[in-house]
């Protein structure tokens, strides 16, 4: 969970400061860029999106998401 007054983002609407997103810290050195992507490409996959439109989306060969 993600709370904008935490990103260090300089003008942020006061209606949406107090409010909470879910989301991915793609700045996180936690976890690498394609560990984030691989993630994302097997939800997708789970949810029933087209496999060219995955592999558009992420980036990532077909292979490595099956």
């Amino acid at each position: 969970t993600l709370h904008l007054h935490n990103l260090d983002i300089e003008f942020i609407n006061e209606d949406l400061s107090t409010k909470s997103f879910r989301g991915y810290n793609l700045r996180s050195p936690i976890q690498s860029e394609y560990t984030i992507r691989a993630e994302i490409a097997k939800k997708l996959l789970k949810a029933g999106v087209d496999m060219k439109i995955i592999t558009k989306a992420t980036k990532l060969a077909q292979s490595k998401i099956l």
